[in-house]
């Protein structure tokens, strides 16, 4: 009983794993679906700079175009844009420190650090 039971959990397991890996291959095939944005502010900064070579290493990869997109002004412009932006992964925000630390700043910001964004990776 104890070896049919352990084969029993085996199939399960294995069958369990075959459609994860089925449903992110599928998931995988679907993204991206369009061309990749990434919003930043100023043109010739560090962000600036930071968001293109990203956007050169992780292009060939995707499959689909990625540009920069640089907005002028604080970081209030560039993550108002990637707040209001369709939450589909196709919109992503370069910006450094402030952007969490504005709103402590001032009294009133266009945007939740918290809700309007997932961070998803650290850019150094």
């Amino acid at each position: 009983m104890s070896i049919a039971f352990t084969a029993a959990w085996v199939r399960l397991a294995s069958l369990t794993g075959a459609a994860a890996l089925a449903a992110t291959a599928a998931s995988a095939q679907e993204f991206p679906s369009r061309s990749i944005r990434i919003v930043t502010a100023e043109i010739g900064g560090g962000n600036d700079f930071a968001a293109r070579v990203i956007a050169q290493g992780i292009t060939p990869a995707l499959g689909k175009p990625v540009i920069v997109e640089n907005r002028g002004g604080s970081v209030v412009v560039s993550a108002q844009i990637v707040a209001k932006a369709q939450p589909d992964g196709h919109t992503l925000l370069l910006y450094g420190n402030n952007l969490w630390i504005l709103p402590f700043m001032r009294a009133q910001v266009p945007y939740d650090p918290i809700a309007d964004f997932s961070p998803i990776t650290t850019a150094t």
